[in-house]
């Protein structure tokens, strides 16, 4: 018998009754056990019905049964079914796989329909935030110029436009094929296996228009547009890496890196820059000669920039931009400019001081505390519109306008040996433009009474009070050094030098206390006690000042300012003065009390001078840590845990032991025989060592006799054979009714329920 796929079936008829059978039972082809070609059901004879046509199945070789082969009619739809049981889809699946590869080379000339095809295409960001676009290609209507057949599952397909594309079966898809789209075909379908050839021509067309997409597009470009545009939407975001970047700065720099590095790239692509005004003090008597606000700066402006250079040296410095800028008025604008950029590292002083020393008008723009999250748009409006993000390192332009306000001041009329006023000296303008006039003091209170006022002029312009302050311009060095000069007449005096005056520290500290004493002086120039009030309570945290805020509350005792525009504020002080005092009975606090200061602000504050003498007792865990700073001993740095959290010591220790030399740091600290509640009692107990000393038992029954807490050894370290002792005490403690509750060494009183419920709720 020859059969092969190429023979039409002899009958198609009641194939409508398979769906009554199981799809295991219907494959309607099978393999001739002669050829091993495939037979169709109705191309076997009558004659070779039942196990007579000699057939097996395609997808376990057993041998099968021609079920009704060559019937007119029947009752059960003429198969190939399996002479034992076979359960599962195993054979029908494989058999419909090998039917529909043997349909691919018949695709010749049909009319195919591509199926729809989804694209996504995504840039990851610096972020990790994913950019990504989803797009869908229709399908579409081709018709097949030719057929290769590359495995046998597997056929390149040439379309009549010349395209190409790879149609495989399910499973077959060979990744090295990627490079041509291709369509992967499912044929997990197990009624193909009961079709007849007629059937399979028309399923293989649906298969493929119902098939997945593999591989690249037919027009690569969209893909590669469509990316451009998603990695210029990440650039935009500041969440990737341009090219021209990553010879610089790495495929992976910090975010701060990336915003310094477009900051100044954008400087080039611009190229212009708004920059703050050029501004000089303003004294309210100035307005009696003449002299107004206006007078006293010069409006910022919009710099148009050329021959902008990167990272280019200037003097001993290397500023982050360089360029020529011009804008009105030219006399002040037109020059040299140097920009830096700052992120996360500031313009320090010392290097203040060697841009200003190149007599080159310098920029800071401060990005350190503007949003992450910012757009290259953004950050452009930051660079060419007012913000307060940028302020002056130096300019040149405040000697014109110093030159300017003095020859105003001096055409005034005088009014007078009393009239303190700030004068720009126009005659030594080479070497400084001012120098501050007042009439030089004979006695040390009247010193501290003539500083105040040229301090409270220059400090907001050397600290940054004012925007566009130049702190370094040519104004700060002279200003410097006639605070300096006064002063050092005054030596015999003993009063604080130059360095300290311009300590931004002291200098903070003393504009602090001048505002909490002068809040209801008429005219003052400083704010008020309230705002200084709030500035203070801010800093909390921060950590630079905390060690003075005992200052300021001496301040508030002895001037007793109204904190006008704080409500609340004798409450908030009650608070405030309530945590300061606390943090200097607890080590681990962020109050302390720092007395560096003190001796010069007895000097310029005289009504302070006897509560700036008062100090706070010492901690015993200070005391302790500083008489052992120089101790090697085994368990110090444990021990001294302990310490911390202690008020009192109690410990008896022969001559060599930790215990003796704790004992003797804490100094008054130690068994001093009195206790309270709220005492923490740090207890040591000397090891098992030669001629030790027993715990100071007698001590700790007067502390347990108080109530107060006690701090030994956690379980862990006193369970060692070495600690005699901290078992010892550990047990006398339990003994008297105290538990550690957590095993970490911290015993306390033991409660009866009825106290617990009370002292819990």
């Amino acid at each position: 018998m020859t059969n092969n796929l190429d023979i039409a079936p002899s009958s198609d008829a009641a194939l409508g009754a398979e769906a009554r059978l199981k799809p295991n039972e219907m494959m309607a082809w099978a393999r001739d056990g002669w050829s091993m070609k495939l037979v169709f059901i109705d191309q076997v004879p009558a004659e070779f019905t039942g196990l007579k046509c000699g057939c097996i199945c395609y997808g376990c070789g057993q041998q099968v049964a021609a079920v009704n082969a060559g019937a007119k009619s029947f009752v059960r739809t003429p198969h190939f079914r399996h002479r034992e049981r076979v359960l599962g889809l195993t054979c029908s699946l494989a058999l419909a796989k090998e039917l529909i590869a043997g349909q691919l080379a018949g695709l010749a000339g049909i009319k195919l329909e591509l199926p729809a095809r989804p694209v996504e295409v995504s840039v990851r960001g610096l972020s990790g935030k994913e950019y990504s676009s989803k797009e869908v290609f229709p399908s579409e209507q081709v018709r097949v110029s030719a057929v290769q057949l590359t495995t046998h599952t597997q056929a390149l397909v040439t379309l009549e436009d010349g395209r190409q594309v790879l149609v495989t079966l399910d499973g077959n898809f060979n990744s090295q094929e990627r490079g041509i789209p291709s369509i992967v075909v499912r044929t997990d379908d197990p009624a193909i296996a009961r079709m007849s050839l007629e059937e399979l021509r028309k399923r293989i067309t649906v298969l493929i228009g119902a098939g997945t997409w593999e591989g690249p597009l037919f027009d690569q470009s969209f893909t590669d547009a469509r990316r451009a545009q998603l990695e210029l939407k990440a650039i935009e975001a500041l969440d990737l890496i341009p090219e021209e970047a990553v010879a610089e700065i790495g495929r992976s720099p910090e975010p701060e890196t990336l915003l310094h590095w477009t900051a100044k790239e954008l400087l080039k692509e611009i190229p212009r820059i708004a920059v703050p005004c050029i501004r000089l003090p303003f004294l309210a008597s100035y307005a009696k000669r003449g002299v107004t606000q206006r007078d006293c700066e010069v409006p910022g402006t919009t710099l148009h920039l050329s021959d902008i250079r990167l990272e280019a040296r200037l003097g001993q410095t290397r500023p982050d931009v360089q360029a020529s800028a011009t804008g009105n008025p030219h006399n002040i604008w037109d020059g040299p400019l140097a920009i830096e950029i700052a992120v996360s590292n500031k313009v320090s002083p010392e290097r203040a001081l060697r841009i200003a020393a190149e007599k080159v008008a310098s920029l800071e723009i401060d990005l350190s505390r503007i949003e992450r999250v910012i757009s290259r748009t953004v950050l452009k409006q930051v660079l060419t519109e007012d913000s307060p993000q940028k302020h002056w390192v130096f300019h040149p332009g405040e000697a014109k306008l110093a030159e300017a306000v003095s020859s105003k001041l001096r055409d005034a009329p005088d009014l007078g040996k009393d009239f303190e006023v700030m004068v720009f000296d126009t005659a030594e303008m080479k070497s400084g433009p001012f120098t501050l006039m007042f009439s030089r003091p004979t006695n040390a209170n009247e010193l501290a009474a003539k500083l105040e006022a040229p301090f409270i002029v220059l400090y907001p312009f050397l600290y940054g009070r004012l925007q566009g302050r130049g702190k370094y311009s040519e104004v700060y060095p002279l200003a410097k050094a006639d605070v300096q000069k006064t002063i050092m007449e005054m030596a015999d005096r003993k009063l604080p030098s130059a360095d300290v005056i311009n300590n931004p520290t002291f200098a903070s500290i003393l504009w602090r206390l001048y505002a909490i004493r002068r809040e209801d002086k008429e005219g003052s120039a400083l704010p008020t006690a309230g705002a200084i009030l709030e500035e203070i309570l801010k800093d909390e945290g921060l950590g630079a000042m905390e060690g003075f805020h005992h200052l300021f509350l001496m301040a508030e005792r002895v001037y007793q300012p109204k904190f006008q525009g704080y409500p609340g504020a004798e409450e908030v002080v009650k608070d405030w003065r309530t945590r300061v005092h606390a943090g200097f009975r607890d080590p681990d606090s962020l109050f302390y009390a720092d007395y560096q200061y003190n001796e010069a602000l007895e000097l310029l504050l005289p009504e302070m001078a006897k509560r700036l003498q008062w100090r706070p007792r010492e901690t015993m865990y200070a005391r302790m840590r500083k008489a052992l700073a120089n101790q090697s001993l085994p368990f110090l740095q444990k021990d001294m845990e302990k310490a911390k959290l202690a008020t009192k010591f109690i410990g008896q220790g022969s001559r060599k032991s930790s215990t003796n030399h704790y004992m003797v740091a804490a100094g008054d600290y130690a068994n001093t025989g009195s206790y309270k509640a709220t005492d923490v009692v740090f207890i040591s107990a000397e090891g098992a060592r030669p001629g030790r000393l027993p715990p100071n038992m007698d001590e700790i029954k007067l502390a347990i006799a108080a109530g107060a807490t006690l701090v030994t050894d956690g379980l862990v370290d006193r369970e060692r054979p070495y600690n005699e002792g901290e078992r010892a005490v550990a047990q006398f403690l339990r003994q008297n009714g105290y538990l550690d509750l957590k095993n970490k060494g911290r015993w306390t009183p033991r409660r009866n329920p009825m106290q617990r419920s009370f002292t819990e709720c």
